[in-house]
């Protein structure tokens, strides 16, 4: 396998070994060093790189440590890791399938439900509606990279987006169509985010086995600044994703 072009840089305080370590992470995460990829060899990497041998130990048996990779004596490493899809939550974030495309990832996104129900007393309260209201359910699976990744259902008014039950939203972002064909924008959202053990129905649309942990987010969208759109619960695959935060500190 062709070693892919970067250097150490040898004026950071940061340890040779870390920055390969980090670099190498960056390549299995985002999927150019796939799934049984061959690395090259300690010898190739420290010529490569013009560090040690010893420093490219180092880096590789962090890696074997955290499950990146698989090593053996007197073989080549091989990538053990899937891919990983780093969620942001920022201040201005994007839509899941906006990120995603984004970031180069191959998505499709498979409609399992969309009709018109009555709400759960706990969706009713949280969308600020009637429990006798319509509202529309959405179920959903998204694959990236042809294998399934998430899970997840959305509850929306109909008050908001009548119709919306009516429209193919195979492959295609939500938060898109309802600009499109409803002039909404979301501009706010509460999430909450939690592992769990994933239902049965729902591992084995996500190709898991029985008890495999899931990350679980509940999120409640608003436009206008106080008006409810959206409220779906999400179901990750835990080992292909990574979580990211950012925010500000007061003074």
């Amino acid at each position: 396998m062709e070693v892919v072009d970067w250097k150490i840089d040898t004026n950071s305080p940061i340890p040779f070994y870390y920055q390969l370590e980090k670099y190498f992470e960056q390549l299995i995460e985002s999927g150019v060093w796939a799934k049984g990829i061959e690395l090259p060899s300690e010898g190739e990497i420290s010529s490569k790189y013009e560090i040690s041998i010893g420093v490219v130990r180092q880096a590789l048996k962090r890696l074997e440590q955290k499950n990146y990779i698989s090593r053996r004596k007197g073989k080549k490493a091989v990538v053990i890791s899937e891919p990983k899809v780093t969620l942001e939550f920022i201040a201005h974030q994007i839509s899941h399938y906006e990120s995603l495309k984004n970031k180069g990832f191959e998505i499709k996104t498979k409609v399992l439900e969309n009709c018109l129900i009555n709400p759960s007393e706990k969706i009713s309260s949280i969308l600020n509606i009637d429990l006798n209201a319509a509202i529309i359910k959405l179920s959903r699976l998204r694959f990236i990279s042809d294998q399934p990744m998430l899970y997840w259902k959305s509850y929306l008014p109909t008050i908001h987006c009548p119709g919306l039950e009516k429209i193919d939203l195979n492959n295609r972002s939500l938060y898109q169509v309802l600009l499109d064909e409803f002039n909404i924008k979301p501009n706010k959202s509460r999430k909450s985010i939690e592992v769990v053990t994933g239902p049965k129905h729902i591992l084995e649309l996500l190709n898991l086995p029985l008890n495999e942990p899931l990350v679980y987010i509940e999120s409640v969208s608003y436009f206008n600044n106080d008006k409810c759109i959206e409220f779906y619960e999400g179901w990750h695959k835990a080992q292909n994703y990574k979580f990211v935060f950012q925010s500000s500190i007061s003074s």
